[in-house]
């Protein structure tokens, strides 16, 4: 099954960052860094695929894999547009 994964970036004035801060501060935050992984020569993107890896930071646990997000109650975009 091919997956599409459509992403939008928004750059938020500090006004709106502050409101919407204020708005979720019930929720604890979670740090999400990403990882994308190629040959020096890019031999990936010339075959149209990519690798990537994402780390999950909650409440100062590292979470480097979908299985261990899960645990948390964490899911990655693929598996929320899955159902």
């Amino acid at each position: 099954m091919k997956h599409l994964e459509i992403e939008l970036k928004t750059l938020l004035k500090k006004e709106d960052y502050d409101h919407l801060k204020e708005q979720f501060s019930h929720i604890q935050p979670v740090l999400q860094k990403n990882y994308y992984i190629d040959t020096p020569d890019f031999q990936l993107r010339e075959k149209g695929c990519h690798a990537h890896s994402h780390l999950f930071r909650l409440g100062g646990v590292d979470l480097e894999s979908a299985t261990n997000c899960r645990k948390y109650g964490i899911q990655s975009e693929t598996e929320s547009s899955r159902g």
